[in-house]
Formats: C-alpha cells, sequence, structure tokens
C-alpha cells in the first residue's frame, strides 16, 4: 500500500479536495478547518457530499487506499500550519470506530511525522502527550517548534 499522498487542491482559505482512487471509483475527498477558538480548529474530513462543500464524515468508502488517504490528509496539515503555526488541530471521530482508527493512525504513523508536528490525546478537556494503548476521545497535533 502506498503511502504517498494523492494531489490536493485548495477550495478555500481552509479547505482542501483530492480524489481517492481505488476498486470503488474515484471518489471526491474533503479536508476542511474549522475555527474553534483564537489557535483551535477542529479537523473533518469525508466524502464530498455530491454537489455541495458539505462532508459525509460518516462514510466509510473502503477503496483499499486508507494509507495513501491518511497521508494525503496530513499533507493539508503542512499548509495548513504555515498560515497558522501557533494553532492545534482538534481531530474528533464522529463514531467511536472513526476515534479508534484516528489512535490507531497516530500510534503507525506518528514517527514518521515526530520531527514536524507533537501528538496529543485527549479526554474531556484534559489532554496529554499521545500514549499508545490509551483510549483517547480525541487528538491534538500541533506544529514542532523549530
Amino acid at each position: 500500500m502506498s503511502d504517498t499522498p494523492y494531489s490536493i487542491r485548495r477550495e478555500a482559505a481552509l479547505q482542501y479536495s483530492f480524489f481517492s482512487e481505488g476498486p470503488k471509483g474515484r471518489i471526491e475527498k474533503l479536508v476542511r478547518y474549522d475555527q474553534m477558538g483564537k489557535y483551535l480548529f477542529n479537523l473533518s474530513f469525508g466524502d464530498r457530499i455530491e454537489g455541495t462543500d458539505d462532508i459525509d464524515v460518516k462514510v466509510v468508502t473502503n477503496n483499499q487506499d486508507g494509507y495513501k488517504v491518511i497521508a494525503t490528509v496530513i499533507s493539508t496539515l503542512e499548509i495548513f500550519f504555515e498560515q497558522f503555526p501557533l494553532a492545534k488541530v482538534f481531530i474528533m471521530g464522529s463514531t467511536p470506530s472513526r476515534i479508534k482508527t484516528y489512535r490507531r493512525m497516530v500510534k503507525t504513523q506518528g514517527e514518521k511525522y515526530k520531527d514536524k508536528y507533537e501528538f496529543f490525546g485527549g479526554k474531556g478537556e484534559l489532554y496529554e502527550p499521545f500514549q499508545e494503548g490509551v483510549d483517547y476521545n480525541f487528538i491534538l497535533i500541533k506544529k514542532r517548534k523549530a
């Protein structure tokens, strides 16, 4: 499985699109950063609802390109942090299985990005440096200081 990102297209200041390609066809994906506070942004990701700028965050596409899709979503972080270097990106799964997938993603892919980003896991309003095996409710990512 390739983890080379797909080409992304910047649609708006904080929204990106790309196409997943696999056995289920060519499926358009959206990544959007919504500001929640001065330095806090929520990352939403999923399939574009056809003809809109809305995201289906619950769909499970299973286009057999998961690593490539995750690498593409992560590639948008670099562009985002160029504009908002002090920000923290909040990721909360739309379902329990989705947040479990995100925890697994940090566990398996986080090492590759540790020189660029810091990963945290949280429950309620508290968060800590990400630790494997902890059932966090959300993930927080911030750019590592140079």
